[in-house]
Parts: C-alpha cells; structure tokens; sequence
C-alpha cells in the first residue's frame, strides 16, 4: 500500500510536478539524486498547479519522504537532460530581454517599516511588499545563481519569472529552492487553455501568464535559448536554472489524465460567457494574497502580481477597497479589459452592493450596441446616453452579452475616481 501511495504521490505532482527538492542539488548527472514531486497550489500568475478536489489549497499531497536522499529507481531512466552551458546565441527571441548588469555577490535584503526590498548594490531587483518572510531565502538562492545579468519575463517590476546569467551563460547551482518543476526542453512551448496563455511541456503546466500570450511564448523561448530544465519557487519567487539529473518518466496512459485535471484546476483562466467562448481574464482570489501596497508614495491594492485598484496617494481609497473585498468575500477577480472590471463569488455575481458605494444604474434591458465617435463602438442605453465605450463592434458584443449573463445593471466605484481607486460592476439584489 505504500509504494502505490508514493508511485502516485510522484505522478500526480505532474499536475505540475514541483518537487521537493533533497538538501543539495547533485553535483553531477550521475549521482542520480531523486527529485520528489509536490503539488502546490493551481497556477495563477506563474503559479505551479494542484490536483482538484478534497486536497487543501493550503497542504501539499501526502509523501513519503526517505530519511536521506537515496537514488530513486524510477529517476534513473535515460541520460541526464542538462550537461554543462548550452546557450544558442543565435536562437532569436520573440521580445528584447530585459536584463540588467548585477553583482551576484553584492544581493542583500534591506526592510522599510513594512516593505521589504532586495537590492543587488543601487539597483532594486524586487520589491516583496509586505510579504517578505522569504526574503534571506530568496537572496540565497538568487547568490547561489552566481550572477552578473539578472532578466525577468512579465509587468515591469511584477515579473512571472526571473532569471540568473552569468557571463550570458546559465550557472548550476548547488542550493536547492524549497520547489523544483522539471521542464522537457524538448517540448516546451506557449499554448492557450481555456482562455490563458501558458508556458508548458508534454507533461505539465509551467508557467500561467494569462491574457499575456507575447510573455508566455518568450519564456518557452527562453528556456530553449539558455538550455533552463529546471524552475524553481521560494515562496512568491519563481526562476529558471540548468541542473543535472533525471526527471521521472509517468506511467504510460497516465499523461492525458492528469493533464485534463491540470486544466481543470487553473486559477487564472480566460471568462467564459455562453454563446461567446473565454474572453478577458479571470483569477481565483487567495484572501491570504490581498494586500495594501505603497511604492513611490501610492497606493495599490494588489493581489500576488495583480493589481486590483490603482489608488494613487489616497490610502482611505486602498483601505476602503481591501474592505469591501473583505466584507463581501469575492473570490474572483475578472477584467474584461483594462477599464471593466467585476468580481464574482463562487462563479457567481455578488447580488448586493454595500451602502455607501459610489454607483450609477442601468437599464440592462434597453441596452443596445452602436456605433460611437471616433471609429470606436458603445453600449447605450436605449437612444439615450453611453454606458461603455470599446474599440471594436466584436468587443461590444462580447461586453453586452457578458452583461446579461450575469445580470450586471450598475457600475460601482470606491474612491474619488477610477484612477485613484476601484471601479467595477454591480448587480443589484432584485
């Protein structure tokens, strides 16, 4: 009974297969030292995934760990998949890198009342916010990358996935993150699933990147060009590395199962409205993830990468946001384009709106889509005033029928503006 439990301990992990990592890496191919999967939570932005059903959002799969790290018979299958540098210099990119000089030795931690910061000498390499429990780990295993150019794929300054070069050439660490994802070089490409933009490989889910879908096909990208098999997490902190060793090989017939259940179990998808298919974007909501953030003096309400409310200096607007959240428990977040933006509870849309928002009603019945000013298309209610304004006839098609899916008749705000603070959509209880 425990060996079947362990064999299906390793395989569900490719849903995706994080491992938990032994206490050091191998220092070559042939010390064969096991890598043991571990499921940690669905991917949302970059976030590796998790088996659905009565597993807890907050625990790994059960696992059997050895007491030390003996070789695992069912690692030991092919040659290594990672020899030494391998960087192509001419495999062009789909975007310019981003990358920046460093000095790897020089990566420190500095903390400001309730923001904590890593700095490599003057330049800021993250900003942890108020979450910065694994900050001395985070800047071990950035030194431990021996880097002198460090490069992050995503939003400036909310980057999906960073990585270390050093001299333009991938280095093998001798640190374990506390997770590791085995990425198919062989495989590895960007691909839309129900509505997102990912990063995978035959056998799992790498990276989620949402509506991006230029950043999900530079980081399939990248790992071809620098030869990254490997990505690790601490905590928030995703990257790529090259490393020796072999990655388990699944069960034959297991592969299209666990990545049906992968799909199944994504937290940020595109939003499906019948009759019209996956538009925008849509994130499960971690209440543990929402914060208030403060850089160069304004304020955001952000969860993870995301930002939920741009609130400029005005930290009443900010609090006032992470409340309503709070009060009204939403667990999702959805943006059908930069300026519409709704949340739903448990697929659902809220069927109140707390006294004191700021709103204006509709009539959701007399809407209409035309044609607007400046080659740009409108909602109108009626023949009368313009409720939305979109870029395309298409798109205010979509926003109509989104509308009366969910039964959206007024738009709310908290703060003085939308941008100094929230805007969405409301329904109201009758």
């Amino acid at each position: 009974m425990r060996s079947a439990l362990v064999t299906f301990t390793v395989f569900a992990a490719g849903v995706p297969g994080f491992a938990q990592s032994p206490t050091l890496f191998p220092p070559s191919p042939q010390q064969n030292t096991a890598f043991r999967p571990v499921v940690i939570p669905a991917p949302g932005a970059g976030e590796p995934g998790r088996l659905p059903g009565n597993i807890s959002a907050a625990q790994p799969l059960p696992r059997q760990t050895p007491a030390s790290p003996m070789p695992n018979p069912m690692n030991a299958q092919g040659p290594s998949d990672w020899t030494g540098p391998r960087t192509n210099s001419g495999f062009k990119l789909p975007q310019t890198e981003n990358l920046q000089k460093i000095d790897g030795s020089a990566i420190i931690v500095r903390r400001y009342a309730n923001v904590t910061q890593i700095w490599s000498g003057s330049k800021l390499l993250k900003d942890l916010g108020n979450s910065g429990a694994d900050a001395e780990e985070i800047v071990k295993a950035m030194r431990e990358l021996r880097p002198t150019e460090w490069g992050g794929i995503g939003e400036p300054g909310r980057a999906i996935v960073e990585y270390g070069l050093t001299k333009g050439e991938p280095f093998s660490p001798t640190y374990a993150p506390k997770e590791l994802l085995n990425i198919d070089m062989k495989t590895v490409r960007a691909e839309q699933v129900r509505g997102a933009w990912v990063t995978r490989d035959d056998q799992t889910i790498v990276l989620n990147f949402g509506a991006r879908k230029d950043d999900a096909e530079q980081a399939a990208a990248v790992v071809q060009k620098y030869g990254f098999n490997r990505l690790g997490r601490v905590g928030t902190f995703q990257f790529f590395y090259a490393q020796g060793g072999t990655a388990p090989v699944p069960p034959p017939g297991s592969t299209a199962l666990l990545t049906a259940l992968q799909e199944q179990s994504l937290t940020r998808t595109g939003i499906d409205v019948p009759g019209v298919g996956f538009v925008g974007e849509r994130v499960v909501l971690d209440p543990k993830r929402i914060e208030i953030r403060k850089e160069r003096g304004e304020y955001s309400v952000v969860h993870g990468t995301d930002v939920i409310a741009h609130c400029g200096a005005s930290e009443w607007a900010a609090r006032d946001t992470l409340k309503l959240m709070q009060e009204l428990r939403f667990t999702e977040f959805c943006r059908f384009n930069a300026d519409i933006t709704f949340f739903l509870v448990n697929g659902q849309a809220p069927n109140r709106v707390p006294f004191g928002i700021q709103s204006s009603r509709f009539d959701l019945a007399a809407l209409k889509v035309r044609n607007s000013t400046g080659g740009q298309w409108g909602i109108y209610e009626g023949n009368g005033r313009i409720v939305f304004t979109v870029g395309s006839e298409k798109e205010a098609e979509q926003l109509l029928k989104l509308l009366k899916h969910y039964r959206f008749d007024q738009t709310c705000q908290v703060g003085m503006s939308s941008r100094t603070g929230l805007k969405f959509l409301g329904k109201s209880s009758r």
